[in-house]
């Protein structure tokens, strides 16, 4: 018999840390198509959470707290990457960190400037029609 299969017969929550493992390798692999976290970087990240977490004690939402912690992610990037979304966390130099607000004809995002490291806001507009959409966006110190 496989360990598997003993596993999953002799313990009454082994299908519940399977989902739970697989949510989580999902989010990993999410966030590693996101470029957020460079690969060497989020594989001592993985290796550090997996080190402090107790057996069956990792979740999607510990793991996401910690990197949260660790400062390496925002609350708002996690919300997106936990929607699979691994797209639209960059823009030119800047690195969006936070949703501010929209408007009928723009969205304000909190980004650093990865060249100098300082916070902005980022005011993003979208001019033309759907098929022909072009970005434009203008930035704010604070």
């Amino acid at each position: 018999m496989a360990l598997a299969s003993v596993v999953q017969h002799f313990h009454p929550y082994a299908r519940y840390a399977q989902t739970i493992m697989h949510s989580i390798e999902v989010f990993i692999e999410t966030l590693r198509r996101s470029g957020l976290i460079d690969e060497v970087q989020l594989h001592h990240l993985v290796e550090e959470f997996w080190s402090v977490s107790q057996p069956f004690g990792a979740t999607l939402t510990s793991l996401t707290s910690f990197l949260i912690g660790r400062q390496v992610l925002t609350e708002w990037q996690v919300a997106k990457l936990r929607e699979k979304k691994f797209k639209g966390f960059f823009l030119d130099q800047f690195v969006l960190l936070d949703h501010v607000d929209s408007s009928s004809d723009s969205s304000r995002y909190l980004a650093r400037d990865r060249t100098s490291g300082r916070l902005v806001v980022v005011t993003v507009s979208a001019r033309g029609s759907k098929e022909f959409e072009t970005t434009r966006y203008d930035v704010e110190e604070l």
